[in-house]
């Protein structure tokens, strides 16, 4: 640039900050006059003169200069830079780091605070990701196991039953019935009595009251034989087999409740929000003392006072206080130990319901093949 037109520049600058503050806070929001140092607004005297829409004030230009209006700016934008880099030389490194977050949104505020923040130490910023990575770890696994609270989970959507047919359970049904010398005495084992709670809404305990209606369908129908329909008996044994899968199933859910649910629940909604309370008391004390070092740096600058110093030590309190706590919460065994609970419930239910059906498969077995007997005689007899 010639000297000409540096004067130029330079005289557009401070004829910018002489008139109106219209002009001198164009290119820059109100904000950032508050949070630099008298010598920095002087620096950007030129600045503020250039970046008003992107051009250049040439109504000030008073050199009379007819260089080509793009490359002028280009040139005057590029020394702009380098003035600014031996300006900041000379500052104290917190208001360089303003002056720079400044200088690179060229005059926005968006992000600004978010890169001229106080830098927290890396061991703190690993220990939140890790923190909010087990956060989110207990909403996902709690968002599907919360089902266990549910006792109708596995219960078709699509299935009518009436209350009758869940007033009364399934042994006490196949007792009804065994001395019922009637159709009627039958029928009324289905009814179920004014006070009866409504039986429980599982698919194990849907499938042995559809069973067992089933058996009783068949032995009312099979009224021209003495011989037990192989059919209705296996049906019968069925459903008193389902009810036992279901009742372990109920017990299954308690247990996943009582040891996993509710573990998980207080880590989530105990410990890990003491972590949140504590994060955001470190971060509150960075605020302030950034806000601190601003309100230093628009007085003038120089060397931090107690209030800085102040400010930083409640920082790092703060911050020691918070990686306890998160350490703490990501030390703690109660999550795996409940997982391991939840486990065991799982494998109890299953233990529990490969037994019952260990124990009716031989008799329902016993059954078909007496039947398929009968039927092979039956039919070489023809």
């Amino acid at each position: 640039m010639s000297d000409q037109s540096k004067t130029t520049a330079t005289n557009d600058g401070k004829a910018s900050d002489n008139g109106a503050s219209s002009s001198r806070h164009h290119g820059l929001p109100k904000i950032h006059a508050h949070i630099l140092p008298a010598s920095l607004e002087s620096a950007l005297g030129r600045t503020r003169v250039l970046n008003h829409k992107g051009t250049l004030d040439t109504s000030q230009d008073t050199s009379g200069a007819k260089e080509d209006y793009e490359k002028k700016v280009a040139r005057d934008k590029e020394e702009d830079k380098n003035a600014e880099r031996h300006h900041l030389s000379s500052h104290s490194s917190s208001t360089a780091s303003a002056y720079i977050c400044l200088a690179s949104h060229d005059g926005q505020v968006s992000g600004f605070w978010q890169e001229c923040l106080t830098e927290l130490p890396a061991d703190y910023v690993e220990l939140e990701t890790r923190v909010d990575a087990l956060r989110s770890a207990h909403m996902k696994m709690l968002a599907v196991t919360s089902q266990y609270t549910n006792e109708s989970y596995d219960y078709p959507p699509n299935l009518r039953e009436s209350f009758n047919d869940l007033g009364r359970t399934i042994g006490e049904k196949v007792t009804l019935l065994s001395s019922a010398s009637s159709p009627s005495e039958a029928q009324a084992a289905f009814t179920a009595p004014p006070s009866a709670k409504p039986q429980p809404k599982t698919f194990n305990h849907a499938i042995a009251r559809a069973a067992l209606a089933s058996s009783q369908l068949l032995h009312t129908t099979n009224t021209g034989s003495t011989k037990e329909d192989p059919l209705a008996a296996a049906l019968e044994k069925y459903a008193i087999a389902e009810e036992k899968v279901g009742e372990a199933r109920l017990n299954q859910d308690a247990q996943i409740q009582s040891r996993f649910l509710a573990g998980w629940s207080t880590t989530l909604n105990t410990n890990l929000k003491f972590a949140t309370q504590a994060r955001k008391s470190v971060e509150n004390a960075r605020l302030s003392l950034d806000a601190t070092k601003g309100k230093k740096m628009n007085q003038g600058g120089g060397e931090p006072g107690g209030e800085v110093e102040k400010k930083e030590d409640e920082l790092v309190a703060q911050t020691e206080e918070a990686e306890g706590v998160m350490r703490n919460v990501l030390d703690t065994p109660e999550p795996l130990r409940n997982l391991s609970e939840l486990i065991a419930a799982q494998m109890e239910y299953h233990k529990r319901a490969h037994e019952i059906l260990s124990d009716l498969a031989p008799a329902v077995d016993q059954l078909q093949e007496e039947q398929e007997a009968d039927y092979r005689k039956a039919r070489g007899n023809a």
